[in-house]
């Protein structure tokens, strides 16, 4: 480093004297999402010498708040093998971003240039970049999103480790010196003017403070941040990036970060939590990120509402990445599972949700009847053909392969008899929605390769009637869907709409779901399509498809639900009667935020009104959380 670049680097003194205030609820959403989701750690490692060190150093990064898909490293290998390229796959599919092979060869200089480039092709203008080395477990001198938002607030670009000198934090429009202590200015300035150019950013137009910072940065005039504390250092206590408002609080029920057994419920609208609102029917596994196979198990337990933790009950060969093995309560307290025999796929009661030998019924679990007394059942293996995040693999139903079976669709099994009948075949429901479609599209119908099956099955509160959805596709499109409803005896079918998602009765002849085509939540009689009222819920209050539930005891004027399909899931509390959705919780790190390993939150309230249960990324990895009303 030369003596025109040392000089070059100062301290930068603010220009205010005002004193941070402490942060309102909105400005600590604000933290502890889009802040530390614009956290990257970048690091290099010799992989025989240091590859165990790996796990340790996500797993501590994680629990800073920094989120497990935003940290990079370079792997540094005698000679690149195809074992290795797979490990790259492993470790991507883990949660990290994909590690960059390199030879470990390289001199200090070579293996800066790898970072860098890392650096520039992975990481976008206006985030932030902390520096470690692989054995290098810092402690933040401040919680990593205040300590983000002081660099900002003052105009800051990087900052030192007290005690060693190097670059610990710094834009990731700077680039770093070889030495590791400071800015490499003729570099910083050449990444500073290809950001400029990209943002079509000029002097006088721009005077935001992203904009500033890249306009010193191409001057060679990058300003240094003391370490705050004089160097006194803390040790930092778990952070996770889930926050709620006032009134409300949220806990972490199950532990893990990235690298952890995860945990999650199984789905929005059935009940994972007891009558007593006591324990959780949960699963855990350590699957990575990757399709189900017919080998793979997760075990069944409960957790507890008030202590959190993990109990196992039994093990599963039946669940998926997004209904999980549908494990839920009865209105008596037994606990309830999918599971498969064999090649067979079938339902599971253990009674009292205590240690035991379950019961096994031929058929596996969806929609509880209200009096306890049975349930409804959707061909699982069916659904796996045609959308394999939701159904199970490793069944044989015959009627699997049929693309418009009769001896196959909805069914009702018995408790006390176990016996099951069909209720609703997909040939029944398949001519209901012929009836209900133009000429030309029933020649579509028939004249293509379309497969019809069914999912999201809910009866009506009084136990009369039941809802389903009945999608259909060919090989080669994308599926789409309509809503029925039915009397429980397989009578009075027909349509209640078309492209509908998320629907969920309010009472037993009102239902309300998400209107793909209206892009809006409407509520509607359960009357045959066209021959009822349908309006908008709460016109504008909903912005994406959510997942929604009636709070208890509301009588349905109040609903919960999420802001799906986003790295930060909102989680909010809609008033119908003022029609104003309230933000109550705030959940970051949901990555990937689409498609099959995506982690919806699924809320699910407590019987007793008191909160709801979630499932959420925050920590590192999908752990089962509590967002309670009444905290402080």
């Amino acid at each position: 480093m030369d003596g025109r670049q040392s000089s070059r680097v100062t301290s930068h003194t603010p220009t205010t004297n005002s004193k941070p205030q402490p942060p309102s609820y909105a400005r600590a959403l604000a933290y502890l999402a889009w802040r530390l989701d614009r956290v990257n750690v970048l690091t290099y490692l010799d992989l025989e010498t240091q590859g165990h060190l790996l796990e340790p150093f996500v797993r501590h990064y994680t629990s800073l708040g920094v989120a497990s898909r935003m940290i990079s490293t370079a792997l540094g290998v005698k000679a690149i093998t195809p074992a290795h390229k797979q490990m790259v796959i492993d470790l991507k599919a883990s949660g990290i971003r994909a590690p960059k092979l390199v030879s470990n060869t390289l001199d200090a200089d070579g293996m800066a240039h790898a970072l860098l480039q890392i650096q520039k092709k992975t990481m976008a203008p206006g985030e932030w970049v902390l520096r470690a080395e692989i054995d290098e477990l810092l402690d933040m001198p401040l919680p990593l999103a205040h300590l983000l938002e002081k660099i900002e607030r003052f105009g800051f670009d990087w900052m030192p480790h007290y005690q060693s000198g190097k670059v610990m934090l710094h834009s990731t429009s700077m680039v770093v010196s070889p030495d590791k202590a400071t800015p490499a200015l003729d570099e910083t300035a050449a990444l500073a003017r290809r950001h400029i150019k990209a943002q079509a950013l000029d002097d006088k137009g721009h005077q935001h403070r992203k904009a500033q910072r890249l306009f010193r940065l191409r001057d060679e005039t990058p300003a240094r941040m003391p370490y705050p504390g004089g160097g006194k250092t803390r040790a930092t206590s778990r952070v996770s990036r889930a926050v709620a408002a006032e009134g409300w609080t949220v806990r972490q029920l199950t532990p893990g970060a990235h690298g952890d057994a995860w945990h999650a419920h199984s789905y929005y609208d059935i009940p994972v939590v007891d009558p007593k609102s006591l324990s959780i029917a949960a699963y855990r596994s350590d699957v990575p990120y990757r399709p189900v196979t017919p080998t793979d198990t997760v075990q069944i337990g409960r957790v507890s509402v008030a202590s959190g933790g993990f109990e196992p009950l039994a093990e599963t060969l039946a669940w998926s990445w997004q209904q999980g093995p549908m494990a839920q309560w009865t209105q008596t307290g037994d606990l309830l599972w999918n599971d498969r025999v064999e090649d067979t796929l079938v339902g599971r009661r253990l009674k009292g949700g205590e240690p035991g030998s379950p019961e096994t019924f031929d058929r596996p679990i969806y929609a509880l009847t209200p009096d306890g007394t049975g349930y409804l059942s959707v061909c699982w293996a069916r659904l796996a053909r045609f959308r394999p995040a939701y159904g199970y693999e490793g069944g044989s139903e015959a009627s699997a392969g049929q693309n418009i079976p009769k001896d196959d669709g909805i069914w009702h099994v018995d408790f006390a008899t176990g016996q099951s009948k069909l209720v609703l075949s997909v040939a029944e429901a398949v001519a209901c929605l012929f009836d209900g479609l133009t000429a030309d599209e029933v020649r579509e119908h028939r004249t293509q390769d379309f497969g019809y099956w069914f999912n999201h099955v809910k009866i009506s509160p009084d136990g009369k009637r039941f809802t389903a959805k009945l999608r259909y596709k060919t090989p080669d499109t994308p599926f789409q869907g309509v809503s029925i409803t039915c009397g429980m005896d397989g009578t009075d079918v027909h349509l209640l709409a078309k492209r509908t998602s998320h629907v969920i009765w309010i009472d037993a002849k009102t239902l309300f779901w998400w209107s793909m085509t209206d892009k809006e939540v409407m509520i509607g009689s359960d009357t045959p399509l066209g021959q009822g009222d349908i309006r908008p819920i709460a016109k504008g209050a909903f912005t994406k498809n959510p997942h929604a539930q009636l709070w208890p005891g509301t009588k349905g004027r109040q609903i919960i639900f999420d802001v799906p399909y986003r790295r930060t899931v909102d989680l909010k509390m809609l008033d119908r009667d003022t029609q104003v959705a309230t933000k109550i919780a705030q959940f970051g790190g949901h990555l990937p935020d689409a498609g099959t390993y995506r982690c919806d939150l699924h809320a699910v309230p407590l019987p007793d009104g008191r909160g709801a249960v979630v499932t959420s990324l925050a920590s590192g990895s999908r752990q089962v959380w509590v967002v309670e009303h009444g905290g402080a």
